[in-house]
């Protein structure tokens, strides 16, 4: 029993190093992404097994034959060390990138694009990407040459945890009950929080999202919702297009009261009395897949799934050809091609051959170019610019507003330092270019004679953080900054759609049905919005696995948002605030005499997030409630 003990220890200390590295990593996501503690035990179970199961490989090479007195054997032992090291490092900081600037981190899928991504990152931050990756090269160089001159004692080391006759058992026994709990946590539902949704590591190996998921009552409602649906014998086969313009703030445009004329075009349109638009608009989440499926599919993020009866399966249903087309990668990142459904007769996005890069819209306007003009078959279109985004690739002539970045400044917005002027400048002259490529998609589809007859609209998918609280991007927060966007109706009818006081990126696709004479799927969240009341009540999901909720009530002309963060217990937090005299979220009304009001703000909660309020919330910190 003591020589397992004591061989177990031994082998331990091999995989010691690595195992600190990886707990020091996972440690920063943690405080940096606020993740729970318990990620720590996931995050060990799935790189344990996988250590001992490298040593143990080399370990037996290395015994048979002798081989660990070789030269050969040193060399490829202390590469296959470098090349390990170099590949985890490189993970956790392609991982910490990613979830900062998109909420999500790298797959399996990213890496079949890897390429097309390399060079949109790099087009997006530039030359200072060209020098941090020539200093990591050199000092991976460093550490391999370091390691190359231990390599005689680094074999001694392996050896020496393997020596003892035990130590085969003990590894076998190690190696096989750390399997066994990361099997039971990837495949035994052990994680009902969802915490191994957190963890880049096994986010990467399970690929959760990839594939079809296990049937869920709430999916098989949906199945039958859209097995039941009926097309209606008489309606309006109008063209629909739906355009979304990625971290588009209606607070930054010129016919909303914004000072800069940021995007021209569209003013002009406003002006003309062809857009009709919601007073108060929001996304139903703060990065781009929660609001295109929001649009799409009439389903608050928390109900997404890939069995949603969305806009563009029901309109295939009506014998309409559908179109997608989209900058950025809408295949991998979140699985979207997959969650667009197989209604989908031509789809285009930034990886698809062309002659521009990933995240440049240019590429999207040559996509369209070779679209057939219309034969008369109702066509349904959805499409997606990112100029705003912060990876999109920036044109100079664009750059109206200075000063402002061409590209990135990768560093200082993942730190939290840029300067607000630079930001907001930065993400102006996004929409001016935006504002541009919006006219040509316009244009083209005109002359491909798609306007002729149609009902659409322009939306923002979510908002953008420019230094609000501190608040740079998005994905991380559910403040108005993040999740104030316009929605705009487009018609080649001259029609009066009456007040549209409140609304969200649900009711867009109910909106465009009533318009057509079809009524809405049931289990559509949204409401019409043309002629009627419209909601009084929106909720928001945060990406980051749902940490952060809304709730967003219109009642006896006030407007009151309750945000939560309800992760778990020990974290909970709660914010509320009066949108109609506090439209910047700075006066946390909890604790200032609006009990009712709070309760029942978090009844509305509780009933849609299906919840449980820990004891006593008020004595937990809200955070981020100054300017």
């Amino acid at each position: 029993m003591i020589r397992h003990i004591v061989s177990i220890a031994k082998i331990l200390s091999l995989v010691a190093p690595q195992l600190a590295f990886s707990t020091v990593a996972i440690l920063i996501f943690i405080r940096t992404f606020d993740l729970p503690r318990t990620l720590w035990w996931f995050h060990m179970a799935t790189l344990l097994p996988l250590q001992c199961v490298f040593f143990w490989t080399w370990s037996a090479v290395g015994q048979r034959n002798n081989n660990a007195e070789k030269v050969w054997f040193r060399r490829f032992y202390v590469i296959s060390l470098f090349l390990k090291s170099a590949a985890i490092n490189l993970f956790f900081v392609g991982s910490y990138v990613s979830y900062q600037l998109w909420g999500a981190y790298v797959s399996r899928a990213n890496l079949s694009v890897l390429i097309p991504h390399v060079e949109g990152f790099y087009l997006a931050v530039g030359s200072a990407s060209l020098a941090a990756a020539g200093l990591l090269l050199l000092a991976l160089a460093a550490y391999f040459y370091w390691l190359f001159k231990l390599a005689p004692r680094l074999v001694r080391w392996l050896q020496w945890s393997f020596a003892a006759p035990a130590s085969s058992p003990a590894v076998a026994g190690l190696t096989v009950a750390a399997i066994l709990v990361a099997a039971g946590m990837w495949h035994l539902n052990l994680d009902p929080a969802g915490t191994r949704r957190q963890d880049p590591v096994l986010c990467f190996w399970t690929n959760a999202a990839a594939g079809k998921p296990l049937m869920t009552p709430e999916m098989i409602a949906d199945v039958e919702v859209e097995s039941a649906y009926q097309i209606p014998t008489s309606f309006r086969r109008r063209n629909v297009i739906i355009i979304t313009i990625d971290c588009m703030r209606s607070d930054h445009l010129s016919f909303r009261g914004y000072k800069r004329e940021t995007m021209p075009f569209l003013a002009r349109l406003a002006a003309s009395g062809r857009l009709h638009q919601v007073d108060f608009a929001v996304s139903n989440g703060n990065e781009s897949k929660q609001g295109i499926l929001s649009a799409l599919g009439s389903r608050y993020p928390h109900n997404h799934n890939l069995y949603n009866f969305k806009l563009p399966d029901l309109l295939k249903r009506a014998g309409y050809r559908t179109h997608v087309f989209g900058t950025g990668d809408h295949s991998t990142l979140g699985d979207m091609r997959q969650f667009y459904g197989p209604n989908i007769d031509v789809f285009s996005d930034g990886l698809s051959p062309r002659t521009f890069s990933v995240n440049d819209d240019r590429g999207l306007l040559e996509s369209l170019r070779e679209l057939a003009p219309s034969d008369g078959r109702p066509a349904f279109f959805f499409i997606h610019l990112m100029s705003p985004h912060s990876l999109a690739v920036k044109q100079e002539e664009f750059a109206r507003w200075q000063p402002a970045l061409l590209q990135l400044d990768w560093g200082r917005m993942i730190l939290g330092g840029m300067s607000p002027d630079v930001g907001k400048n930065t993400y102006d002259n996004g929409l001016y270019q935006a504002d541009h490529y919006l006219r040509e998609i316009l244009e083209q589809l005109a002359a491909k004679g798609y306007l002729q007859d149609y009902v659409g609209a322009i939306a923002g998918d979510h908002g953008e953080g420019m230094g609000e609280r501190g608040n740079f991007g998005h994905t991380q927060y559910l403040f108005m900054e993040d999740i104030k966007i316009p929605i705009l109706f487009l018609d080649s009818e001259q029609t009066d759609y009456g007040p549209m006081p409140f609304g969200s990126l649900v009711d867009i696709g109910p909106t465009i049905l009533d318009r057509l004479g079809l009524p809405a799927p049931p289990r559509w969240n949204g409401h019409s919005l043309f002629r009627s009341s419209g909601p009084d009540r929106i909720f928001a999901v945060g990406k980051r696995d749902g940490e952060w909720r809304a709730v967003i009530r219109r009642k006896n002309g006030q407007l009151h948002k309750y945000l939560f963060f309800g992760k778990d217990r020990r974290n909970f937090r709660e914010l509320l605030f009066n949108l109609s005299t506090d439209p910047f979220e700075l006066h946390d009304l909890i604790g200032m005499g609006q009990s009712d009001l709070l309760t029942e703000m978090r009844q509305l909660a509780q009933a849609e997030f299906n919840f449980a309020l820990p004891p006593n919330p008020r004595a937990i910190p809200a955070p981020l409630n100054d300017q």
